[in-house]
């Protein structure tokens, strides 16, 4: 599937309000966060505790097949979950997530090989980002 760049505003549609940059996101268009196939990731990531022996490694290859990213209890588990931007240097934890958080996952479906998300966006440095254009959804 070849690469594209989705700019953040195409991810809602509607009005803008206070607590929501746009009403009603489509799903054709909400942000991709995960998808099938096989990731890179840092050992420390796999195997913190080094149960696998994987955490001094510096990538390792994760295969996510459609058993696992499109799992329905997985899948249900993630509504509800804050919206972090990026990746944070930190696990995001009870005490940290109120510092993290820039939203909501409001709800979360299949389209293709990727599992896309509906987004309720709170953070007014994250709507001015999705509304400049910063925050761009990646596919690969």
């Amino acid at each position: 599937m070849p690469r594209a760049r989705i700019p953040c505003e195409a991810w809602f549609s509607g009005t803008p309000s206070p607590l929501m940059p746009r009403a009603a996101p489509r799903t054709a268009s909400s942000p991709y966060a995960a998808r099938t196939g096989v990731y890179q990731h840092a050992g420390t990531e796999v195997d913190p505790e080094n149960k696998h022996g994987l955490r001094d490694q510096a990538l390792v290859s994760v295969l996510r097949d459609d058993n696992t990213v499109f799992d329905a209890k997985a899948v249900h588990n993630i509504i509800g979950k804050p919206v972090i931007d990026d990746h944070p240097k930190v696990p995001v934890t009870a005490d940290n997530q109120r510092q993290l958080s820039r939203g909501t996952i409001m709800g979360a479906m299949r389209d293709g090989d990727y599992l896309a998300f509906d987004l309720l966006v709170t953070n007014a440095e994250a709507i001015a980002n999705i509304d400049g254009g910063i925050r761009t959804d990646t596919r690969t």
